[in-house]
């Protein structure tokens, strides 16, 4: 897998990068997370904000607008990120899927340290609402229209994420 020519699912570099993403948070559910998504010193996208654990809250995202991603069976999600040492959640959304349903991987980052992060389709797991449920695998749900990163942790406080590369091996 390493060897394979990795195919970019979004252009940090753009002008307007940070434009092709939309913010959700948990305010949508009356909690009172705030989180931003802007363009970095280094050409990377900066997910942060303060997550917020008050009045039943507790997650922050960040996600692509739709489109289709064109993801097989075999294909693998690399990341390249620089985090805060907290645990973040890269998420898929499929075509037609309910409401609050995704498939999800969760990953942990050193503070201050880029790292890559890869993780094949298979690993993601289906969620609705951050709870597990019964589905088919993310490459057989329907295609693959967005991805994201949320910080959902249980931990009230400022967060950063820098991602300066995303793309597809496979």
């Amino acid at each position: 897998m390493g060897s394979d020519v990795i195919r970019p699912i979004a252009e940090f570099m753009r002008p307007d990068a940070a434009s092709l993403w939309q913010v959700v948070n948990d305010d949508v559910m009356g909690g009172r997370s705030v989180s931003r998504v802007g363009a970095g010193p280094t050409g990377a996208l900066v997910f942060s904000g303060e997550l917020s654990l008050a009045n039943g809250g507790g997650f922050a995202s960040m996600r692509s607008l739709p489109g289709d991603l064109a993801l097989g069976p075999r294909d693998v999600i690399v990341a390249t990120v620089k985090g805060d040492g907290r645990d973040y959640l890269l998420n898929l959304y499929t075509l037609g899927a309910p409401m609050a349903f995704s498939h999800r991987v969760r990953f942990t980052t050193g503070a201050g340290t880029r790292q890559t992060v890869r993780f094949p389709l298979a690993e993601f797991k289906a969620t609705r609402f951050g709870t597990p449920v019964s589905a088919p695998p993310a490459a057989e749900a329907g295609p693959v229209v967005s991805v994201g990163f949320m910080l959902a942790d249980g931990k009230a406080g400022p967060f950063s994420l820098e991602v300066s590369a995303l793309g597809v091996e496979g």
